[in-house]
């Protein structure tokens, strides 16, 4: 019952071990392309959250303060706290949606020819989803508890697509898809990364 799960973290890990630290390990790329929980795997626009961290950093912005909460409430909050909860997908990021479409906002700004066209497809693409995912409300909420690591999305699995989205908590997750998908995204953020000027403004 309710009364006797582990109120902690702490009491989670004394309790699993281990497997509990693998478990926040995978989530670290979970929480974005987890056919669950993934931020991307359902909106694919967020990839682009990467290539603007990184162009915001390197900038002469001011609002670097904005990664350093994202990664402090990402690291405490998403991490420490991956499963739980009969849920939509990636409830923990809500909150940090914020601090995600800045930096994007900001870098496709800036974008001009290719890159632009390649930000606007993954936009496209995000919006296509949101119309599948409102016609298909109640196939988004799946168990993603603790004690179902082997579950998978009724939304994905409906369309047909949920062998080609990774399991991350899976039991024996497809370790091949998670790297066919991080090639992808990390080429996808190689091909819109923009030039830093020398002469760049602040924002």
């Amino acid at each position: 019952g309710w009364d006797r799960a582990p109120q902690s973290l702490l009491e989670l890990i004394r309790q699993e071990g281990f497997a509990r630290i693998g478990t926040m390990t995978r989530m670290l790329f979970g929480f974005w392309i987890d056919q669950r929980f993934g931020l991307i795997s359902h909106a694919p626009l967020y990839v682009l959250f990467f290539p603007a961290a990184i162009w915001m950093f390197r900038s002469k912005s001011n609002l670097k303060f904005i990664l350093i909460w994202f990664a402090i409430h990402f690291l405490i909050i998403c991490w420490g706290a991956p499963l739980g909860g009969f849920a939509p997908p990636s409830r923990h990021m809500i909150v940090l949606l914020p601090l995600i479409l800045i930096p994007i906002a900001l870098m496709v700004s800036g974008l001009s020819g290719f890159k632009r066209y390649l930000a606007v497809g993954t936009f496209v693409l995000s919006w296509f989803f949101t119309v599948l995912m409102f016609l298909n409300f109640r196939s988004l909420f799946s168990n993603v508890t603790w004690r179902n690591p082997d579950g998978v999305s009724p939304f994905w699995q409906d369309l047909k697509l949920d062998w080609l989205i990774p399991n991350l908590t899976a039991t024996h997750p497809s370790w091949i898809l998670v790297i066919v998908w991080s090639i992808g995204l990390t080429v996808i953020c190689w091909l819109v990364y923009p030039r830093i000027r020398r002469a760049e403004t602040n924002p």
